[in-house]
């Protein structure tokens, strides 16, 4: 166990240290861009100002401007060549070209102001700096507008997937649990969606659990109310019979009926016996393979055919039952066999119609016997509430025989099959008063 853990943590932590890996290079990438853009801005704001502004700054007629408008200062607040103060207002309120001197430069040069001392010689130089501050700041502006370029369609991916993700758990909140929870690529987010899908799919496999068992329950209860229904049947109406007025004089009839509800009441005591056979059967759960043996088919075939005729005609039926085939072999689990012609006995009861003859028979067809049950729907059949667990159940029982249940319905005529493995295989034909009847 722990060599599976070994295993799967360091692809784990491989995953998100590449998760992690990805989102530092993305960043790391926008801080280069953002560096390089503010460091190209300026070195290009600083030659456009050298190029456009000191030029014109530099020239000779800008020069000559300049030092006429401070001599002209000069002159008119008699300002004397060591009176600095005065001087520095002048440069203060004139941005552009300043004139640097002192009291021991000479009063010849290219450039001369006249103070009221004397006369001096000054140098000019660029005192203008004023588009430094709007360089740094345009070069700011740009330089975090490069990074947004890396940053953003990162950050407005990341706002999808949560806007996309949280679309998907609202309608799995609303109960959709067949929504997809599902993110591209490989990011937290995704990995998140993913961990929520898997949730999803657990919350839903279980919610079908459930359901499934709850279904199982309802036709474990079904089928053992279909089983259980016949064999209260066959006793309620025998002991009616044995009861009535037709055998009060009859004491060996009434105690014929009397053995029959005492049969039936075995039946119904044998079937209570196994209804863990049922949760088995419905739960779909394998439980022990019912104990298959050969039998002597003509005889068992024989005998519970004419059980039901007779039951049938004790409640009103005209029943057509055909002999069977001589010589017939068959591997069966009898107690199952005996669920099934009750449950056929009680489908009967319930849809067909009385006034229509009921037509059994059996056909033998190489490793395969074939028992018929025909009869009429009566008109009011499909107004009668059914859940189809007689067939069903009869279905599964000769499933668990190697063997088959197939129903039809042809307009008003309905057909159930049941076919039986025949061990050793016999050819036998179909009753000749049987051929024209599908």
């Amino acid at each position: 166990m722990n060599s599976g853990k070994s295993e799967k943590t360091p692809k784990i932590a491989l995953r998100h240290s590449r998760i992690g890996l990805r989102l530092l290079l993305n960043m790391l990438a926008a801080l280069v861009l953002g560096v390089i853009v503010y460091i190209g801005v300026t070195q290009l704001g600083s030659w456009a100002q050298n190029t456009i502004i000191y030029e014109r700054l530099f020239s000779e007629e800008y020069k000559q401007e300049m030092l006429h408008d401070l001599q002209n200062y000069v002159t008119d607040n008699g300002i004397s060549s060591s009176d600095y103060m005065q001087i520095s207002v002048w440069l203060s309120d004139n941005i552009g070209i300043g004139f640097f001197y002192d009291q021991r430069t000479p009063d010849n040069g290219d450039y001369v102001i006249q103070f009221a001392d004397r006369a001096v010689s000054v140098v000019p130089y660029v005192t203008s700096n004023a588009y430094d501050q709007q360089i740094t700041l345009v070069a700011a502006v740009l330089a975090l507008a490069a990074a947004l370029l890396i940053i953003a369609p990162y950050a407005r991916r990341i706002s999808s997937d949560i806007k996309h993700l949280s679309g998907d758990m609202a309608l799995i909140a609303g109960g959709d649990l067949s929504h997809e929870v599902k993110l591209k690529g490989k990011t937290e987010l995704a990995e998140l969606a993913q961990s929520f899908d898997q949730m999803r799919l657990a919350i839903a496999a279980r919610m079908e659990r459930e359901s499934e068992a709850v279904r199982a329950n309802q036709e474990l209860i079904g089928a053992l109310s279909h089983d259980l229904r016949t064999p209260l049947t066959k006793q309620s109406s025998y002991l009616e019979l044995a009861l009535s007025e037709r055998y009060k004089s009859d004491a060996a009839g009434m105690r014929a009926c009397v053995e029959k509800a005492s049969k039936a009441t075995g039946e119904l005591r044998e079937r209570i016996e196994e209804l863990f056979s049922y949760f088995l059967v419905f739960s779909g759960e394998k439980g022990p393979e019912p104990l298959l043996e050969d039998v002597d088919g003509t005889q068992v075939l024989a005998r519970l055919l004419g059980e039901q005729a007779e039951f049938l005609r004790l409640r009103g039926f005209s029943v057509d039952c055909q002999a069977v085939p001589e010589g017939l072999r068959l591997r069966a689990y009898l107690p199952g066999l005996t669920r099934i012609f009750d449950n056929m006995t009680s489908n009967i009861l319930r849809y067909a119609d009385p006034g229509r003859e009921v037509l059994t028979y059996v056909v033998v067809n190489g490793a395969r016997a074939f028992v018929h049950f025909d009869n009429c729907v009566r008109e009011d059949a499909d107004r009668r509430e059914g859940t189809n667990i007689g067939c069903r159940s009869a279905a599964r029982q000769a499933e668990l025989m190697g063997g088959a249940l197939r129903t039809e319905r042809t307009g008003s005529r309905y057909y159930a099959i049941l076919e039986l493995p025949v061990p050793g295989g016999v050819e036998a034909a179909r009753p000749e008063s049987a051929r024209g009847e599908t």
